[in-house]
């Protein structure tokens, strides 16, 4: 997968220990064992649905963890689409991540 981000902040969260538990505390390790999974992944349809979740907008994903989501954005210049005009997910490999939401 490749992957984007919005701000140098978040690819510090994504991609940095120390980063992400100053900004998650508890929910660190969960946090970057799921995004792990996604960074790993080399299409969004490799992943199980539990990982990330396609939002009604058919643009966003959410990556759901223990306090919280981190939202990722289609990074596609023309995003695939199937024959039936839907997203094709099996073809989606370019994403970017717009944000990391908290519970709190």
């Amino acid at each position: 997968m490749y992957i984007a981000f919005d701000t140098i902040e978040l690819r510090s969260a994504c991609e940095d220990e120390n980063a992400a538990r100053a900004r998650l505390c508890e929910g660190a390790d969960e946090f970057l064992a799921a995004f792990a999974d996604v960074a790993s992944a080399d299409f969004v349809a490799d992943l199980p649905p539990n990982v990330l979740a396609l939002d009604g907008d058919m643009k966003t994903f959410r990556m759901k963890f223990g306090v919280g989501e981190a939202v990722f954005a289609l990074n596609h210049a023309k995003p695939p689409h199937d024959a039936n005009s839907g997203l094709d997910l099996t073809l989606v490999n370019r994403l970017r991540v717009v944000g990391i939401e908290t519970n709190d």
